[in-house]
């Protein structure tokens, strides 16, 4: 019983907390020229732009290949440890 009323209260407590707020308006993504295109011309531009991204990737990979494999290269640490290794005993 006592789970129920700490359950309806903090549900209640929720659903207050927003009350009384005005909302926030999303901004809008579309641009002019959306309102003319058909699904045939925004899969030719998605597909364009799916083309362009690949194409900078594949350029990209080689010369990540090559900073990693250079001598001398020590990969970043993870972030939340420290920079220095740790000694093994």
């Amino acid at each position: 019983m006592l789970s129920k009323l700490i359950l309806t209260m903090a549900f209640s407590l929720a659903l207050a907390a927003c009350a009384g707020r005005d909302p926030t308006p999303v901004a809008s993504v579309q641009q002019p020229q959306d309102m003319y295109s058909d699904c045939t011309t925004i899969r030719t531009e998605l597909a364009a732009k799916d083309a362009a991204a690949l194409q900078a990737h594949q350029q990209y990979r080689p010369t990540l290949a090559e900073q990693q494999c250079a001598p001398g290269y020590r990969p970043p640490a993870p972030s939340g440890s420290s920079a220095l290794p740790q000694s093994r005993q």
